[in-house]
C-alpha cells in the first residue's frame, strides 16, 4: 500500500505527501470543541465544521434536522456513509424562581454526582455565554442521613448572580435557553489533551482529516458519503433521516467511547483502553454490528499494520450505528470508536495517538472497501402464483422494481395489488409514481448479458451498487438453477 507507506502512528501520520503535524490535529480539537452545541442546537458546530469540508466535498447540503452531509465521490457509485455526530450532553434551563435561580433539565446522559460546583455557561438569547455555578445544598446544614444520598439533578441549580427572574430574563435566559459545563482546552504531557464534547466531537475532527487525505490522494474507490449528525444523544434522531435521504449501501459511526484503563476497574470492566487505538464494536445498546463489516475492519487493520482493539460487549451505551442500521431495507453497518476517559463528564482525555489510528484506519477501509464481500442478504426464495408465473419478493434494498404491484404469496390466488399513486415502495424505487415491474431489473439483466459488470451496469444507469447486485445474483443463480 504504497498511498500508506511512511505512516509512524506516534509521529506525523502523511498522507499523499501533506503532513498533519500534531499541531494540525490540536487546533482543529480546539475549533470543534469550543463551540456550544447540545442536542438540536449545533449550529455553532456545524457553521465550523461547513468551512472546514466545503472545500473537500464534491456536494455539501444541510438538511432539515440540520445533519451536515458531504459527499466525496468516487469511482464506483456505491455509497459508504461515515457519521460523526456534532451534538453533545448539555442541559435546557426548565425553570427560573423569583430569586433568580435557574433548573436545568438534561439533554444526554449525565451522572449527577459529578455536576455540583462546576461552573457552567448559559447561552442567552442573542448569543452571549452567560456564567453560572451549579448549587446544592450546602453539606453544613444536611442531616446526617440526607449527605449519604447521591445528589439528583433536580435538586440542583444554577446561580449566575441574578437577583430576581427579572434580572435573569434581562440577561436574555429564558426557559429552554441551552447550556453546557464549560472549561477550556488543555493539552496534557504525553501527547494527550483535556476537553470537554470529545464525544463526538473527535469522531468530527477524524472525518475531517480523512476528507483531507481523501483530497490529496485522489479519487476513492467508493462514493464517501460523510453526515456529520445533529441530535445523537437524544435518540440518535439525525442520522436515522440521514440514513434515509443516503440510502447506503454501507455505513460506520465514527464515535468517542468510554475508556475505563482507570484505578479501581478490572479489565474485564474496561471497555476499551486508551492509547491502544481504534475500537471495533461488535454489540452493544443500540446495534449488533454486522459480522462482515466488523471482519473486513479487522482485516483491513491487521494488514496495514494500524493498532486496533475490540470494545467489549455491553448493554451499555449506543451509537447512530443503530439507527441507521435499521434505516429503510436494513444497511450493513458498524461502529470504529475513538476510546477516551471520563465522556459525558466536564473533561474528557484522549490520546493523540489513537486520533491518529483512527484515521489510519478508516482510510485504509475506504481505499480496500470490499463491494462485493459486503453486497445484500441472501436472495428470498421463488415462489409461484396460480398464473404459473414466477414470483419474487424484494430483498432488503434488492429489486424493488419486481416486488412492486404484484400479489401476495399466498397461495389464494388473490389479483395483485397495485401501489397506491403518489406513495412510494418500500425499496429503493423512489419518486411518487410506481415503478413498472421488472423494467430496471431486465435492463441489468440485458446488460449483464452484453458482458457488462456490476460496477458498469451500476454507473451506466446510476444505480445503487447493492440495488445491481442483488439483481444480478439472484439472476445468475436461477440460471445455474436452470
Amino acid at each position: 500500500m504504497p498511498w500508506l507507506a511512511g505512516r509512524m502512528p506516534r509521529c506525523n501520520a502523511l498522507a499523499g505527501g501533506v503532513a498533519v503535524e500534531d499541531h494540525r490535529v490540536l487546533d482543529l480539537l480546539r475549533k470543534l470543541t469550543g463551540p456550544i452545541g447540545v442536542p438540536g442546537m449545533e449550529d455553532e458546530v456545524r457553521q465550523v465544521l461547513l468551512e472546514l469540508v466545503e472545500p473537500l466535498a464534491d456536494q455539501i447540503r444541510v438538511d432539515a434536522l440540520g445533519n451536515l452531509i458531504a459527499v466525496r465521490r468516487g469511482r464506483s457509485p456505491f455509497r459508504l456513509m461515515l457519521d460523526a455526530h456534532m451534538d453533545e450532553v448539555g442541559f435546557v434551563v426548565s425553570y427560573i424562581d423569583d430569586q433568580g435561580f435557574l433548573r436545568l433539565a438534561p439533554l444526554g446522559g449525565w451522572d449527577a454526582r459529578i455536576i455540583p460546583s462546576h461552573l457552567v455557561t448559559v447561552v442567552a438569547d442573542d448569543g452571549r455565554r452567560v456564567p453560572g455555578v451549579v448549587g446544592s445544598t450546602p453539606p453544613h446544614i444536611l442531616d446526617p442521613e440526607d449527605s449519604k444520598k447521591p445528589h439528583r439533578l433536580e435538586d440542583l441549580f444554577v446561580d449566575v448572580g441574578a437577583r430576581s427572574a427579572a434580572e435573569v430574563a434581562a440577561l436574555g435566559i429564558r426557559i429552554g435557553s441551552p447550556a453546557v459545563i464549560a472549561y477550556p482546552f488543555v493539552e496534557l504531557d504525553g501527547r494527550r489533551v483535556a476537553a470537554r464534547a470529545l464525544d463526538d466531537r473527535a469522531g468530527c475532527a477524524a472525518l475531517v482529516l480523512l476528507l483531507e487525505r481523501l483530497a490529496a490522494g485522489g479519487e476513492p474507490p467508493v462514493t464517501v458519503v460523510v453526515n456529520f449528525a445533529a441530535a445523537e444523544e437524544v435518540g440518535m434522531r439525525g442520522a436515522q433521516v440521514a440514513a434515509y435521504q443516503i440510502e447506503p449501501d454501507l455505513a460506520l459511526a465514527v464515535e468517542t467511547t468510554a475508556a475505563a484503563d482507570v484505578p479501581g476497574v478490572p479489565p474485564p470492566r474496561q471497555p476499551t483502553r486508551m492509547g491502544a487505538g481504534p475500537a471495533l464494536t461488535v454489540v452493544d445498546r443500540s446495534l449488533v454490528a454486522d459480522r462482515r463489516v466488523v471482519a473486513a475492519l479487522a482485516a483491513a487493520a491487521s494488514e496495514a499494520g494500524v493498532p486496533f482493539q475490540y470494545r467489549l460487549p455491553s448493554a451499555a451505551g449506543g451509537t447512530d450505528a443503530g439507527a441507521i442500521q435499521r434505516s429503510r431495507a436494513g444497511v450493513p453497518a458498524g461502529v470504529v470508536s475513538i476510546p477516551a476517559r471520563y465522556i459525558h463528564a466536564p473533561y474528557g482525555v484522549l490520546d493523540l495517538d489513537d486520533l491518529h489510528r483512527t484515521v489510519d484506519l478508516l482510510e485504509v477501509f475506504v481505499r480496500q472497501c470490499p463491494l462485493e464481500g459486503l453486497g445484500p442478504a441472501p436472495a428470498m426464495p421463488v415462489v409461484e402464483d396460480r398464473s404459473g408465473g414466477a414470483l419474487r419478493r424484494a430483498a432488503p434494498g434488492g429489486d424493488a422494481g419486481a416486488a412492486v404491484g404484484t400479489a401476495e404469496a399466498a397461495g389464494d390466488g388473490a389479483p395483485p395489488r397495485p401501489q397506491q399513486a403518489g406513495r412510494r415502495g418500500r425499496g429503493r424505487g423512489r419518486g411518487s409514481r410506481p415503478l413498472r415491474p421488472g423494467t430496471k431489473s431486465d435492463l441489468f439483466r440485458q446488460l449483464y448479458d452484453q458482458g457488462k459488470s456490476v460496477l458498469e451496469i451500476a454507473r451506466e444507469t446510476n444505480s445503487p451498487y447493492s440495488f445491481v447486485y442483488g439483481v444480478i445474483r439472484r439472476y445468475r443463480a436461477r440460471r445455474e438453477q436452470t
